[in-house]
């Protein structure tokens, strides 16, 4: 492929090199390259500048006129962020000539490597486990991010679809900064800081101990204007654990986490919902610069319309549920619906072991998962009345909770913190490791009416097959004042341990028994059937 725009002049049979040429050039190979960046076409500006001067012999530096250029009309932060995301893809996908990398020996090598694969899919994936260093008591935060890195959507995201490549994400917010100052505008020392940049980099170190290649310093290096000043580290190899500092201090000074800023014993629910709020909106962030600095000039220029734009909204698209709360008078039947969104689900297990103790103590009666969600959606009667619009006077009401719309990912979370009584349950909570259905909770057949509903055969096969399957768990051991955090992950159908840097299996058969037959189970971490 030609990487720089040229006509051919039959005329004195020599090639003819313009700057417009190689800017059409550029926009049509972006487009079929990263469409995701690529621009529309516009019609041709030009303009004239005065600053362009020449070095001779005789008179030294002298002006060379008003010379004509062409402007584009896509900001220059933009073409750079699209060719650094053009060049990582192709680092992956193996297309060794569609790039420049010979003067980059760690690139080229990477890109080698990844061209001799049999399988495109595991230019993309993870199949190798790999630990990662407790810090001091950093345990709750590697034992979610394991979980993360091996969720297959997050991998196609950020190792195939390049939805935030840390370089591109740079020069944006660098872009922003700069309109910020002109404008005399506040700049926080956190809007340096950037976690869906720092997943970025974790999946690919990620990446890279898995196969024993340095791949974030090969993406360095293709990226940058001069790779001799890359540092590549040569001595990685299969397995190293991972020290995952970057992303602590990240996490500490992002802002969001302050509560978590410190060396102590901390919540890994606690964290997980920190850090899919504080990503998910660096990540849209990111997507809102991306279309600023194309709307700037022309609005039909941009490449995502506005209703696309939640598409790169990755915790929304993946993460995000919606919950139905309805108050139903008993009287009239009026319902009252609100709608709130979730990123995780906290199921209570203190009830579930106060309504089991208070018939008689039976230990026969084990706890579930799906036990646990049939209380969640249950309908309850509020204790005091409550205002009625329609019967215009206080009533009898019941509330409930329903599933209004279900995510890809869903994050159960079993509430083992009892503060009320200051201890922590360690009861066995069965959960099931493939075909959780969630059909049945949705508020089509789950919420409560005035009306009974049907309980024939016919009405309950309408209930809406939506299957989840298992595929990491964190784990807590101790009790309510300190304890240590592992996770369970699956990777290329069997089930591994993570206990900080030390990684194995999970136990014989693939360890499917050893995950669902452990006690000590907190957050649950599913992937929705397609």
């Amino acid at each position: 492929r030609n990487f720089s725009g040229q006509i051919f002049c039959f005329c004195c049979g020599d090639f003819v090199y313009h700057e417009v040429f190689e800017q059409e050039r550029a926009r049509i190979d972006y487009s079929k390259t990263v469409p995701v960046l690529a621009w529309k076409p516009h019609q041709l500006f030009r303009s004239f500048s005065p600053f362009h001067f020449m070095k001779t012999q005789d008179h030294g530096i002298v002006w060379r006129g008003l010379i004509a250029t062409y402007p584009q009309l896509v900001p220059r932060e933009h073409i750079r962020a699209t060719e650094f995301t053009s060049r990582r893809q192709a680092l992956f996908n193996g297309e060794l000539q569609s790039r420049p990398f010979a003067n980059r020996p760690a690139a080229l090598s990477f890109s080698a490597s990844q061209s001799l694969l049999s399988s495109k899919a595991a230019r993309h994936s993870i199949v190798y486990p790999v630990g990662m260093y407790n810090l001091g008591n950093t345990c709750y935060k590697s034992a979610v991010l394991q979980c993360l890195v091996h969720c297959k959507p997050l991998q196609q995201y950020f190792l195939k679809e390049n939805g935030h490549h840390h370089h591109a994400c740079r020069l944006y917010r660098q872009w922003e900064y700069n309109r910020r100052r002109k404008r005399k505008a506040i700049v926080k020392p956190e809007d340096y800081i950037c976690l869906a940049c720092e997943m970025d980099r974790l999946f690919l170190s990620y990446y890279g101990s898995t196969i024993g290649v340095d791949v974030r310093g090969a993406v360095e290096e293709a990226c940058s204007k001069d790779p001799s000043e890359v540092e590549v580290d040569d001595n990685v190899e299969r397995g190293d654990p991972l020290v995952i500092s970057e992303m602590l201090t990240a996490s500490w000074k992002s802002g969001g986490m302050n509560s978590l800023a410190s060396y102590k014993q901390h919540d890994s629910h606690e964290f997980l919902n920190s850090f899919l709020e504080l990503f998910g909106k660096q990540t849209k962030e990111h997507w809102v610069r991306v279309n600023s600095a194309l709307n700037m000039v022309k609005n039909n220029h941009c490449i995502v319309g506005e209703n696309g734009k939640n598409e790169h909204d990755v915790v929304k698209r993946l993460f995000e549920g919606s919950l139905s709360s309805v108050l139903l008078c008993e009287e009239c039947g009026t319902k009252r619906k609100r709608s709130e969104a979730f990123l995780n689900v906290s199921l209570s297990l203190s009830e579930e072991v106060a309504r089991r103790e208070s018939f008689g103590g039976s230990a026969t009666e084990s706890l579930s998962v799906e036990k646990c969600l049939e209380r969640f959606v249950a309908a309850e009667k509020l204790g005091d009345p409550v205002d009625c619009p329609s019967c215009s006077k206080k009533t009898a009401t019941q509330k409930q909770h329903t599933f209004g719309t279900l995510p890809g990912i869903l994050c159960l979370h079993l509430k083992r913190f009892d503060a009320a009584r200051n201890r922590k349950i360690d009861d066995f909570v069965s959960f099931p490791a493939t075909g959780l259905n969630m059909g049945k909770y949705l508020s089509q057949w789950s919420e409560v009416s005035s009306v009974p509903s049907p309980t024939n055969n016919d009405a309950m096969a309408l209930e809406p097959e939506i299957q989840y399957d298992l595929f990491g768990t964190v784990n807590h051991v101790g009790n309510m004042s300190s304890g240590h955090y592992i996770t369970n992950v699956k990777v290329g159908g069997k089930w591994y341990t993570f206990n900080d840097a030390h990684v194995s299996l999970a136990g014989g058969n693939g360890g499917h028994e050893t995950v669902v037959s452990d006690p000590r189970a907190y957050i649950l971490f599913y992937l929705r059937r397609k």
